[in-house]
């Protein structure tokens, strides 16, 4: 899933500009551990994302709160995006200390650092010191932050369920009334895109990139490994079997109707080798949830509206797409873990986290809603903490997203093997050798610029000769005892 991970935290990353929350107030709880002597806790914060220009005097302020909540402070720390994961793992390498720490399944990697003991084991905290988290969070949601019976991550909150959109330029819905609204299938985007491709002659329709294809290609399917590997279980398949999607009815008929879109001129003939979108486009594939709208189109510089297109899903992947970690050697566990706690459940600490101070960095224009001043403190609010205790809106965003947004959770089901946790170290080499042979053809496959009917049956065998089929019944295997374990 990397690039749909990637895709997924350039999309978050957009957000903390408009993040807004509705929910509880603040905390009353004003007594707090401290260390074990009872004295301040001074705990080391490491955050993904640039240093913002501001951190010393909002960091200032944050602690003069959490000294009077909780008897701690906290000292942020943070790398880049690009760089976190090499820094965390230098980090945790040398044994340099940290408390708190930014973990994911795609930066600073959350399974292979529990697995290998870097993370402190939370279970007990929780019970003592995290009982607004255990209230907060679905309890679906602690399997996927579970690894071998324990729970060694805080999931964040927010928009977590997998729901993938059609996102649509307004500009030209507008202009050829677009029923978008009833687009939710690959086959029914047809009318739209002759309409386009037969009055705007300067523009592609469907702009697809090689290193991702078409983004809701494996939408039905929860991708165990992720996307360089074609290993998975179908969402709706409560048997939970493993397969290689590409022998699925469900994606041949995808891939089927993308080659019919290529040969239509509906696609970009340079697809299998473009590797990055342009700016506009008049249609794409996001994972989003309601009123993602308002950050797409600040992202993207036009507007647009969207459709979703599938049952929203909570798989592994989307729970741990952004979670917060204890260092199993931090000297203050129980500091560390109220201080998670009350990000998750103060709006006061929540809103200094995101935005920074008010009258400095921010200023508020409605009950729930503000305006951003300046850049002085631009963290990234998706990696933090919950989105539905009292987090501002950002205008142009409605105040009450984040409740919409809440409730769209409920509204998602689980993924048949959501928690699940491949454990890869006695496959890492066929795993090597089937990413290699699926490179291969995967942007000329995934694009629809090949018959998938001649493709197809070539690739497959080039991956069951590099082992494919081997990989998927020891994923099988490892599923069936997790399900028995259950």
């Amino acid at each position: 899933m990397k690039k749909g991970f990637k895709l997924l935290s350039l999309l978050m990353t957009c957000l903390f500009v408009f993040v807004l929350a509705t929910g509880c107030g603040s905390s009353d709880n004003k007594s707090g551990s401290g260390d074990k002597k009872g004295e301040t806790a001074n705990l080391i914060w490491w955050c993904v994302g640039d240093q913002p220009k501001d951190l010393n005097v909002v960091q200032a302020e944050i602690n003069k709160y959490l000294k009077e909540k909780v008897n701690a402070t906290v000292e942020f720390k943070f790398a880049s995006f690009a760089d976190y994961s090499d820094k965390m793992n230098k980090v945790i390498a040398s044994g340099e200390d940290y408390d708190l720490a930014f973990t994911s399944s795609w930066g600073n990697p959350f399974v292979l650092n529990a697995r290998k003991g870097a993370y402190y084991k939370l279970d007990d905290l929780l019970n003592e010191y995290g009982k607004d988290l255990k209230e907060l969070i679905p309890e679906e949601l602690w399997q996927a932050a579970t690894v071998n019976g324990n729970i060694y991550a805080i999931p964040t909150y927010k928009d977590t369920a997998l729901a993938p959109y059609y996102v649509f330029a307004k500009e030209y819905v507008d202009k050829y009334n677009i029923d978008y609204k009833n687009i939710n299938t690959l086959e029914k985007l047809e009318p739209a895109l002759k309409t386009i491709k037969e009055n705007e002659p300067s523009m592609t329709p469907l702009v697809l990139t090689g290193p991702e294809g078409w983004h809701g290609l494996f939408s039905e399917f929860d991708m165990i490994i992720n996307n360089d590997i074609p290993v998975g279980v179908q969402v709706t398949d409560e048997t939970a079997t493993v397969v290689n999607p590409f022998t699925t009815d469900t994606i041949k008929s995808k891939l089927n109707t993308l080659h019919k879109y290529y040969k239509a001129g509906y696609i970009n003939k340079d697809a299998p080798t473009l590797t990055d979108p342009p700016k506009f486009r008049f249609v794409y594939g996001a994972d989003g949830f309601p009123y993602a709208d308002v950050s797409w189109t600040q992202n993207g510089g036009y507007d647009v509206v969207s459709t979703l297109r599938y049952q929203p899903y909570f798989t592994t992947g989307s729970v741990q797409g952004s979670m917060q970690a204890i260092s199993v050697n931090s000297e203050h566990p129980e500091a560390a873990m109220e201080v998670l706690n009350l990000a998750n459940s103060d709006s006061k600490f929540r809103n200094m986290l995101a935005y920074g101070i008010e009258g400095k960095n921010y200023e508020k224009t409605g009950d729930n809603t503000i305006k951003v001043l300046n850049d002085g403190w631009n963290a990234a609010a998706f990696s933090q903490a919950t989105f539905f205790n009292g987090l501002y809106a950002v205008d142009p965003a409605p105040g009450n997203m984040w409740d919409d947004v809440k409730k769209f959770n409920g509204t998602a089901k689980s993924s048949p093997i959501l928690g699940f946790v491949l454990d890869d170290s006695k496959i890492q080499t066929q795993l090597a050798v089937v990413k290699n042979a699926y490179a291969k053809y995967k942007a000329q496959v995934t694009t629809g610029a090949v018959d998938p009917n001649e493709a197809l049956p070539k690739m497959n065998k080039e991956l069951d000769d590099a082992g494919l089929n081997d990989i998927i019944k020891k994923v099988q295997d490892q599923v069936n005892a997790w399900k028995a374990s259950k």
